[in-house]
């Protein structure tokens, strides 16, 4: 029983590194959307910046178009003027013409005021992209080492496992039967006793049941946490 009891406790080492494995490769998803989540609030502003880059560069390419028309339309108003010959007429005509020029002068000082937006807008993502492309990359850089550590991991997990399924096979059936039924409600399984206390809840363990613990073919479980007790 002794050395059955040495092969379970080192059966509950190999699974408390799967578990710890197992857990890495569990969290590591949430670690990488984290990590994905602070790229995307480090890129916003230039996000932002570009957006309102392109609104404005749409703008005022709707308002070049516009200028291009209305001055057509101006410049033949005011040829067609020329050959007006009632003063009611030409008057019409040049109301017409002084309109569309104001409208001509009001699309250029937009568009003086879109240029001068580009501009700062281009000059704020160009003084934003190198300070963001390295920091993404830095985030980026410890995203493809969480998913490097994973797939090593899953490796390490696989050899364990296959080690563990092995090793089991040498603990008497009824023993491995109790311990997984610990390790089902609690990890780990075991428990050293030591200076009578069971060292994974600290509860203090009766005298009797500790004296009991020292004799060699004797199987003990903590009365608090139930877990299967050993002497170092």
């Amino acid at each position: 029983m002794k050395d059955e009891f040495i092969k379970l406790a080192e059966l509950s080492k190999l699974d408390a590194e799967i578990v710890e494995i197992l857990d890495i490769i569990e969290d590591t998803p949430r670690l990488i959307t984290n990590l994905n989540q602070e790229i995307s609030k480090i890129e916003s502003p230039i996000t932002l910046l570009t957006k309102e880059l392109d609104q404005a560069i749409t703008q005022k390419k709707g308002n070049d178009f516009s200028l291009t028309e209305k001055k057509e339309w101006v410049a033949s108003r005011e040829a067609k003027s020329k050959e007006i010959k009632t003063n009611k007429e030409y008057h019409a005509a040049l109301k017409e013409v002084n309109d569309g020029q104001r409208l001509i002068a009001k699309l250029e000082e937009e568009n003086k005021t879109l240029e001068a937006i580009i501009e700062e807008k281009n000059q704020k993502i160009a003084a934003l992209k190198e300070e963001i492309t390295q920091k993404s990359a830095a985030i980026r850089e410890q995203i493809a080492q969480h998913e490097a550590a994973v797939a090593q991991s899953r490796s390490e997990a696989d050899g364990k496992m296959k080690n563990r399924d092995e090793f089991e096979k040498s603990i008497s059936p009824v023993l491995i039967k109790k311990y997984k039924s610990i390790f089902q409600r609690v990890k780990p399984a075991l428990s050293l006793a030591a200076q009578g206390l069971c060292t994974e809840c600290n509860t203090r363990i009766p005298p009797q049941l500790f004296i009991e613990l020292q004799k060699p073919d004797v199987l003990k479980s903590c009365p608090q946490c139930h877990r299967i007790l050993f002497l170092g």
